[in-house]
């Protein structure tokens, strides 16, 4: 908003710059809103001369005078020849900031925000374009960007509480999702802050588009990670980021100060590895060592001194990974102390079986002694269930290749009434009439189909016809499905016109044409249910799964066959046994009524997915799992097994294929189980048979070795 001029001050013999803005705009319709205007423009530009700070650009004078009869509203501030971030960004666009350059700049502008807001003042506006520039000199003579934050008047800066203008303030890339609700806070400038810095490190915004599109993934679109885009970064950056680009302000850092801090501390711990070691309390107190497994096939021993104590963190540097500048990180040791009852110890002959000689570094000679190797207990579980599948022999085939076939023929039977809901539950906002007198024909207005409306439509088209939807495809299904289908007793011909005609011939003969054209609105819908579902209750678990350093105690085990490990790629479920599941737990956790979500890749093999009110002693949970072919399952597990089936079927949310990332979620309350697969409800069950317990993950092995990657998991309990 106005126009900058380069001007002399006369007095001080100086060249100064001029923000000028007409009252006159398009903004300004009447003459009370040029008032207002003018009033509101001095008292902001009042407000940003009380902010002393080196990286906040002075005001040297403002005010307000008429040229021509047209009024003008003007600023004057000192002249910065180098210009804004945002033009050094365009001048430099091949050239990527390193991590401690924008470590730097983030801090600068951390400061200028941190002291606006210590004086009740939020800028709503922050972008590189609102950041001019002065290039400095260190002490070793490198060059570096010293930032000084402008524009505080343009944005509307409001002390009093309930000053709030009435439409979002500022560029809409940066806007923080709170205030398209015109509800900003010092939490909206650490949402902007931490865009920008996505920016500086990726060089782009994480969301683009018009408006309309920028607004809805603000809103409800997790951004992309940073080290996904730029592999340089660490992951411990992506942590960070994603923390202060929340949905919810709250759920963000409690400043944009304490925001700039933990970006630092992420470089600090650039390579950082995080382990949790279990000992007894007699290890405690006399001393003991233990051999970790850490990535790239490395072991090291660590020595535990006499006298450590519950949660007692050690650190050991120059063991971790190669860091953003090559050099190693440390290795961060969380030490329990738990009674030797509670240590579970796996039995030799199915002990971390070897697939390559371990490398072992030179300073940490393997000791003569191998310490006891912690497992859950489900090992044995697995191998005495294979047993009994042994000798239980080809019944057991013949019984499952028959409720397969049951299976089968039940889909069949009820495909168009189960489309049929379908197509309702997504194509909210198509219109569709129907006459179901006899021989009577129902048409619905078609709608035009937009950009976002083509995934609903899709999901409409495919649920409505069969899984073969070819030209006047003929399926004749039972009573029971027909009326489900059609809820008509007149017979009655549907013709689902998207691309694709499907024919269903029940009862009585009558011919009603609908067509189904789902809109955007679909969509949106879904997605802002889904968002008030997330928003509901407290946030009591946020992981994203890099390490146990947040204290939940998630599994850290390899056995024969599968384990549970934090890798670089996030928290890894691995089996490569057929039809066993390797369940990793959150041993810490314990909830009731809550809402979980996590997000899933199936990197090789089968399925996966979330567990919830787990016993991690008896391997006892509800298993949500999603499969690479498009299925899903809700099931009860005792002792590692299967013992029922609450729901299960395909759905058009699921991302097919390996290497896809599937957003899963749980909501349980009061018995109710209400399933979702990329913020889209699935499904819901009435379910008591557990009542509260641990959550975690699970891969399966049905007929494939798999190996199912997860990363940011989140309760929020009710």
């Amino acid at each position: 908003m106005g126009e900058i001029y380069l001007a002399e001050d006369l007095l001080l013999d100086r060249q100064v710059a001029i923000k000028v803005i007409q009252a006159n705009q398009a903004y300004f319709t009447n003459a009370d809103v040029t008032r207002e205007g003018i009033r509101l423009f001095l008292r902001e530009a009042r407000a940003a001369a009380q902010l002393d700070h080196p990286h906040i650009l002075p005001l040297y004078d403002c005010g307000e005078i008429a040229i021509r009869g047209v009024p003008l509203m003007y600023m004057v501030m000192p002249l910065r020849q180098e210009g804004s971030l945002a033009e050094w960004l365009e001048n430099h666009s091949q050239q990527l900031f390193s991590l401690q350059e924008v470590a730097k700049l983030v801090q600068q502008a951390a400061a200028a925000l941190q002291h606006a807001h210590d004086h009740q003042i939020v800028h709503q506006d922050v972008k590189p374009a609102n950041f001019l520039i002065r290039e400095r000199r260190g002490e070793h003579e490198e060059e570096y960007l010293d930032l000084q934050l402008a524009d505080f008047g343009i944005a509307k800066l409001l002390r009093a509480a309930g000053e709030e203008s009435e439409v979002p303030r500022g560029t809409p890339a940066y806007v923080a999702p709170e205030q398209w609700d015109s509800r900003p806070g010092p939490a909206s400038d650490q949402y902007a802050l931490a865009v920008m810095t996505y920016e500086l490190l990726t060089g782009d915004v994480p969301f683009t588009g018009t408006q309309d599109d920028v607004m809805y993934q603000h809103l409800y679109i997790l951004p992309r990670p940073v080290s996904e885009i730029n592999p340089r970064l660490p992951a411990s950056v992506d942590a960070v980021l994603l923390r202060a680009l929340r949905k919810q302000p709250a759920e963000r850092y409690p400043s944009v100060s304490a925001f700039a801090r933990a970006f630092q501390r992420a470089l600090q711990e650039n390579g950082a590895l995080y382990q949790t070691v279990i000992i007894s309390p007699t290890e405690a107190q006399e001393g003991t060592y233990r051999t970790l497994n850490l990535p790239g096939r490395r072991r090291v021993v660590v020595d535990i001194p006499p006298g450590v104590v519950h949660g007692e963190i050690m650190k050991f540097k120059g063991i971790g990974e190669p860091g953003y500048g090559g050099q190693p990180g440390s290795l961060i040791l969380t030490v329990n102390v738990e009674q030797e009852d509670d240590i579970a110890t796996l039995p030799r002959p199915v002990a971390l079986p070897k697939t390559a000689p371990p490398v072992y570094p030179a300073q940490h000679p393997v000791p003569s002694r191998v310490p006891p190797v912690r497992h859950s207990g489900t090992a044995l579980t697995w191998l005495f269930t294979l047993a009994a599948f042994l000798v239980i022999g080809s019944g057991s085939l013949f019984y499952f290749t028959q409720a397969q076939a049951m299976n089968a023929a039940y889909a069949r039977s009820t495909a168009i009434a189960q489309a049929h809901w379908t197509a309702i539950t997504i194509a909210q906002g198509a219109t569709s009439t129907a006459n179901t007198n006899s021989n009577a024909t129902s048409t619905a207005a078609q709608t035009t189909v937009t950009a976002k409306a083509a995934t609903a439509t899709k999901k409409a088209v495919d649920a409505t016809t069969t899984a073969d939807a070819q030209a006047n495809l003929t399926a004749t299904a039972s009573t029971t499905a027909a009326t489900a289908t059609a809820q008509v007793h007149q017979a009655a011909t549907e013709t689902a016109v998207t691309g694709a005609n499907a024919t269903a011939t029940a009862g009585t003969k009558a011919t009603a044409t609908v067509v189904v054209a789902a809109t955007a609105q679909a969509n949106v819908a879904l997605a802002s249910t889904y968002a008030t579902t997330t928003a509901r209750g407290v946030l009591q678990f946020d992981d994203p799964l890099q390490d146990n350093g947040l204290g939940y105690r998630w599994d850290e085990i390899s056995v024969s066959g599968g384990g549970c490990a934090f890798t670089n790629q996030g928290y890894r479920s691995r089996v490569s046994q057929s039809h066993v599941v390797s369940p990793c737990f959150a041993r810490a956790t314990d909830y009731r009524n809550f809402f979980y979500q996590v997000n899933m890749q199936i990197v090789s093999g089968d399925q996966g997915g979330l567990i919830f009110y787990a016993d991690a002693v008896t391997d006892t949970f509800y298993y949500f799992r999603v499969g690479a072919d498009g299925s899903y399952a809700l099931e009860i597990y005792k002792q590692a097994n299967a013992v029922g089936t609450l729901q299960q079927g395909k759905s058009e949310a699921i991302k097919t294929g390996l290497n896809q990332n599937n957003l899963l979620a749980v909501s349980v309350e009061k018995g109710r189980i209400d399933l979702y697969i990329n913020m889209q409800p699935i499904t819901s069950v009435n379910d008591t048979t557990l009542a509260h317990g641990q959550v975690g993950v699970v891969a399966e092995d049905v007929l494939h070795p798999t190996e199912v990657a997860f990363s940011n998991a989140r309760v929020r309990t009710y």
